[in-house]
């Protein structure tokens, strides 16, 4: 009798953790557009507010059915660089040129975290590119003057 309690115990354990597992994975194995969707509204809040950890999170939730989702991987460096984390938000940016090399907002990014890591030159590099893709930006030009 025992035994057979040990075991309905461990089995009760090991559906609990499961059941666990099923809840907190938000997409389990594969994500549909609306669930990417609305995943993606939930972190740009999350994002607004500045808990860039828990929007990184989702995005990443994302990126899992979604690789090469540029606009998430754009947040994900963007959340990166408010974070100061510059080397991790570089590294999705290049994602994103490997995929869109002439992605405005990559390009921003990429000279933005140069800049901050202090390769000016490199920096100057991407933001010139993308002030030949959109002149009339301010943003970048506010970054090439600094």
């Amino acid at each position: 009798m025992k035994e057979i309690l040990k075991i309905l115990f461990c089995l009760t354990l090991i559906l609990i953790s499961i059941s666990y597992y099923e809840t907190n994975n938000v997409f389990g194995d594969k994500q549909t557009k609306e669930q990417i969707k609305i995943a993606f509204k939930d972190a740009t809040k999350l994002f607004q507010n500045g808990d860039y950890n828990q929007a990184i999170t989702i995005y990443d939730q994302i990126l899992e059915s979604s690789p090469n989702n540029i606009s998430t991987l754009n947040m994900k460096g963007i959340g990166y660089s408010n974070m100061e984390q510059h080397a991790k938000s570089l590294k999705q940016f290049y994602k994103v040129l490997q995929n869109d090399p002439d992605n405005v907002k990559a390009l921003l990014g990429t000279g933005i975290g140069f800049g901050n890591l202090g390769e000016y030159s490199e920096s100057l590099k991407y933001l010139e590119k993308a002030d030949e893709i959109n002149p009339n930006n301010t943003v970048i030009q506010n970054y090439k003057d600094i």
